[in-house]
């Protein structure tokens, strides 16, 4: 490859409306983050941060001056989506950012070989980035990685890259892995504490597995998908997202969109690679967001479509949650018995990614 193309994009969108509270003193660790990493491991990287429906009132990301510089490794691009194409869908005045149709355009617009599609939470852990240093990222797998939350109470809007790690590291409060959720033990005096929670992640994971897979049972069933908190952190070669076409494009809330993507990808033969304990995303907690503005009162189920390919090529099924703002547990495990063994299949037209649309973009 050649030096000057870039080798992983990172996708994420937002709105400035103070989203779980703090929002941009946590934007700025995330897009700090990576753009320290990028030159820390000589990693051409680029950020698209997609803003979705700008709130009238408040500045546009691109008018604010807390972002990172570019350096040889590392740009940075945001892509605004105006009000205007927001409210040409359903629920607009209900769900202000549709997360996924937003990073389906950054990911369509994103020029890495690799697309990590992620949150403006995360601060990726130093092992798990070496990693992608590397440059052994494979086409047909999609790398998942365990989310470890944090408690970033009091910590300073402006931390040195060592500071920001060690921070993350000593303030995990829960460990989201594979088969649920565990509260790390204190470690008073630990010098290493990545290692030790990863040590007890690993001995509470041997302890008893059949009372683990009390979580999500119906996925387990079918696959063992690690799901959890997999909106945080799913990357796939930029081939593995074209030919999937990316998430489902339904103006709904984003709940289980990002599993519905994971158990397409597994349908399709992309094969799950789980980097380890010890290579976490940091995820900064806060208040909750959206979720609340989405409840509907009428309530009715799934319809399924699906339609024969013309020629080789996937299936193409079609769902259509007409009087849903979001997707239910429920809808969730009848969306998996329904594709289960179906093989390959695609739920968006050529258009995702809104690939026709002119947006706003600046470069920082």
């Amino acid at each position: 490859m050649d030096k000057d193309e870039i080798y992983l994009s990172v996708v994420a969108t937002s709105r400035n409306d103070d989203h779980g509270g703090q929002m941009l003193a946590r934007m700025k660790h995330f897009a700090q983050g990576v753009a320290d990493q990028s030159r820390r491991f000589r990693l051409r990287c680029e950020l698209v941060l997609v803003e979705w429906n700008p709130p009238p009132d408040k500045a546009l990301f691109s008018g604010l001056d807390c972002w990172p510089t570019s350096n040889e490794y590392f740009t940075m691009r945001i892509i605004t989506v105006p009000k205007s194409y927001h409210c040409q869908f359903s629920y607009s005045g209900r769900i202000p950012l549709y997360q996924y149709l937003a990073k389906n355009i950054g990911i369509r617009r994103a020029r890495g070989e690799y697309i990590l599609a992620t949150n403006i939470d995360i601060v990726l852990s130093d092992a798990l980035f070496e990693l992608f240093a590397r440059r052994q990222l494979r086409p047909g797998y999609h790398y998942r990685v365990d989310r470890w939350d944090v408690d970033f109470t009091d910590v300073p809007d402006q931390l040195t890259h060592e500071e920001r790690q060690r921070t993350c590291a000593d303030r995990v409060t829960h460990v989201h892995h594979r088969f649920g959720v565990l509260r790390p033990e204190a470690t008073p005096g630990s010098e290493d504490r990545l290692s030790e929670v990863a040590r007890q992640l690993d001995r509470r994971l041997s302890e008893g597995w059949d009372s683990l897979l009390q979580y999500s049972p119906y996925l387990f069933q079918y696959h063992p998908l690690h799901t959890n908190g997999c909106g945080d952190f799913t990357l796939l070669a930029r081939t593995d997202w074209y030919r999937l076409r990316a998430y489902l494009e339904e103006p709904i809330h984003s709940w289980h969109t990002d599993t519905i993507f994971l158990v397409q990808a597994q349908e399709a033969g992309v094969v799950e690679l789980f980097t380890g304990f010890h290579r976490p995303a940091f995820h900064i907690s806060h208040d909750s967001g959206w979720a609340g503005a989405t409840v509907l009162d009428r309530r009715e189920d799934f319809r399924f479509d699906v339609q024969k390919p013309r020629r080789d090529g996937p299936i193409q099924l079609g769902i259509e949650p007409r009087y849903v703002a979001r997707i239910s547990d429920r809808d969730l495990k009848e969306f998996v018995e329904f594709v289960r063994g179906r093989g390959s299949f695609v739920l968006n037209d050529e258009t995702w990614g809104a690939v026709s649309q002119q947006f706003a973009e600046h470069r920082i």
